[in-house]
């Protein structure tokens, strides 16, 4: 890099997804790596309905992998099978995941965000960027994950019994096309949403943790607030 670099940002959903997946190692060489830096860890949770949702409907549009998500992408599974997967119960635990990341890089680095539909704008403010550049950063970043509508998700449930056949490109290029199809049937179809007792079933697994991580997030804001 130019030796006027001063700050390196890296943005992932990755960290989150992925990282009970990671081994012991993987996470020291992390902490290894940010003990050579600056380092602070931001992350954004989503309202844990809204994410499990998402997340439901991403896990049938991925094609399928091998261990560990191999009973996890691309299966035709609905939402309450899912749910009964020790993977799915353990996307919801939030406060385990930002106890660890503070256990490991160290309370103060770790800094928790509720995501409320502007990331960006949320980053940017945190770090005192300007308000002329925040404003034009926004409107030329800003994306949205839309989930699948009700009947995308039951086309892809649909020809997922058949997709694991196909070479790993052709899997993935059916993934595409469903989506393709399910832009279509937005004018036609409400995106997919649980019902209340599937609300119930992802608030047993995420709601007292929910309730715990807000307040750490609010007390997080203030006290960056404080130090500007």
């Amino acid at each position: 890099m130019p030796d006027s670099t001063h700050t390196v940002i890296l943005a992932t959903e990755g960290i989150y997804i992925r990282w009970r997946d990671f081994p012991p190692r993987a996470k020291w060489i992390l902490r290894y790596l940010a003990d050579l830096f600056e380092f602070e860890l931001c992350i954004w949770f989503r309202e844990p309905v809204s994410f499990a949702a998402a997340l439901y409907t991403q896990s049938l549009t991925d094609f399928r992998m091998q261990r560990p998500q191999e009973n996890i992408y691309g299966q035709t599974f609905d939402f309450d099978a899912a749910m009964r997967e020790d993977w799915f119960q353990e996307q919801l635990d939030f406060l385990g995941f930002y106890h660890e990341a503070q256990n490991l890089f160290g309370p103060r680095r770790v800094m928790p965000f509720v995501y409320s539909g502007d990331t960006v704008k949320t980053f940017l403010t945190h770090y005192a960027i300007g308000r002329e550049q925040t404003v034009r950063a926004t409107q030329t970043v800003r994306r949205e994950n839309v989930r699948l509508t009700e009947q995308g998700v039951r086309l892809m449930r649909f020809v997922n019994r058949w997709r694991s056949r196909l070479p790993g490109p052709l899997q993935e290029r059916v993934g595409t096309e469903v989506r393709r199809i399910d832009r279509i049937l937005r004018c036609v179809s409400p995106s997919f949403r649980l019902n209340e007792r599937q609300v119930a079933l992802v608030n047993r697994y995420a709601g007292r943790g929910w309730a715990i991580l807000q307040e750490e997030c609010r007390k997080s804001a203030a006290s960056r607030q404080a130090v500007r």
